[in-house]
């Protein structure tokens, strides 16, 4: 019961990686970002940028996360 469930909260966990990772990493950089009045970026701007340079790493999470929820709920059906 335990090892099963354990490995897939797990891998639930590295799906939601890229997700928090990229909003964290543009809130960082939008809060230190000093590049005058011409090259100030927002958030949304750095989420985007990050985003459109990184999706794949959104792909490989979000297929994680499905394959981790479709196994964690087929185990509580059999407990």
């Amino acid at each position: 019961m335990g090892r099963g469930k354990w490995v897939w909260r797990l891998l639930l966990l590295l799906g939601a990686f890229p997700f928090l990772f990229a909003l964290g990493y543009c809130v960082v950089s939008s809060s230190l970002d000093g590049g005058g009045p011409l090259m100030h970026m927002t958030l949304w701007d750095y989420l985007l940028f990050y985003s459109f340079l990184y999706w794949p790493t959104y792909v490989i999470g979000a297929v994680l996360i499905v394959v981790a929820a479709v196994k964690l709920k087929k185990k509580h059906r059999e407990v």
